[in-house]
């Protein structure tokens, strides 16, 4: 039985509350809200959500991570401690170690109200094209992303006791592509298309966010029928999972690629593909941004490129 995405978006009913980010936490899809609100906070928290949540839960397996440190000791926000960490509290953030959480630091934001919670073992600042980041890996990959902007880079010196904290490249298990479209980066571990962080930074890439999900809203009034809907396709397209076509979009998941009709929005096909290690998934974003105009709505090309590893169900059944 295949599970058609198109569905699942549709279904989307937003959530309210006070999201706790903690390193490696994959968003609940239901948490996204497409409301228009006057809080720049409120939407740049739900925004900064894991948009490679709905992709993840369609693996067939699992795997157990066993955390243990991929950050050099040297390079850690531990190591750069200067002296007994005590509760900070300033005009901006919060910052306090937990000790119920083995040592694990929890920042909150109080202008946003976004909470998340970093081990300073794993985490460490880094620097990509001018921009700082806070990145937290273990053994097995990176597990968190976090935009360190000025006022928290300060914050975390005053909590730290110290006047000065480094600052290394970006991992070099990261990728980054910046969206044309928004100005919004993506960040994706090398060889893991299915872990991505997307980070929106500040208002002005809220705002280019908010005008794709009207133009998805506006474009495909049939199968786009929600502000939500409309906002978890503009987030997957930045992400590089959803490309526009004449008749509607195609979806591009891990073992699933889905076209919808939005001139008949009970057809279109999907495609379910066996593809456990990745590979085919890789391959498949890249051809996708490489063939935007051509055969993207013809489910024969889509078929013969994946070869004998798919199968093809026109909807409805």
């Amino acid at each position: 039985m295949i599970n058609s995405i198109q569905t699942k978006i549709s279904a989307y009913t937003p959530k309210t509350g006070t999201r706790n980010y903690g390193a490696g936490n994959l968003a609940d899809e239901n948490y996204i809200s497409g409301k228009r609100k006057k809080d720049f906070g409120a939407e740049l928290q739900r925004c900064n959500e894991d948009v490679s949540s709905v992709f993840e839960k369609m693996k067939t397996t699992s795997k157990v991570r066993v955390h243990t440190s991929g950050v050099k000791l040297a390079d850690s926000l531990l190591m750069e401690v200067k002296g007994n960490l005590q509760r900070m509290e300033n005009a901006d953030f919060i910052i306090q170690e937990e000790q119920e959480l083995k040592g694990q630091w929890s920042v909150r934001d109080k202008k946003t109200g976004e909470i998340f919670v970093i081990d300073p073992r794993q985490t460490s600042l880094q620097e990509y094209e001018g921009r700082n980041y806070l990145v937290s890996e273990d053994s097995l990959g990176v597990m968190g992303i976090y935009a360190a902007k000025d006022t928290l880079i300060s914050s975390l010196k005053e909590f730290m006791n110290t006047d000065k904290l480094s600052v290394a490249p970006i991992s070099e298990t990261l990728e980054v592509t910046i969206n044309q479209e928004t100005g919004i980066r993506v960040f994706r571990e090398k060889g893991k298309n299915d872990h991505y962080w997307m980070l929106v930074e500040d208002d002005e890439q809220l705002e280019k966010l908010q005008k794709l999900a009207d133009v998805y809203r506006e474009s495909y009034p049939t199968l786009v029928q929600t502000d939500e809907a409309a906002f978890v396709l503009a987030k997957w397209e930045v992400a590089g999972n959803v490309a526009r076509t004449d008749h509607g979009y195609m979806i591009i998941a891990m073992q699933q690629i889905e076209f919808c009709d939005e001139n008949n929005p009970d057809g279109g096909w999907l495609i379910s593909y066996s593809d456990e290690e990745g590979i085919l998934y890789d391959k498949l974003l890249k051809d996708l941004q490489e063939n935007r105009q051509k055969n993207m709505e013809n489910y024969d090309f889509w078929k013969e490129w994946l070869g004998n590893s798919c199968e093809v169900k026109v909807l409805p059944e």
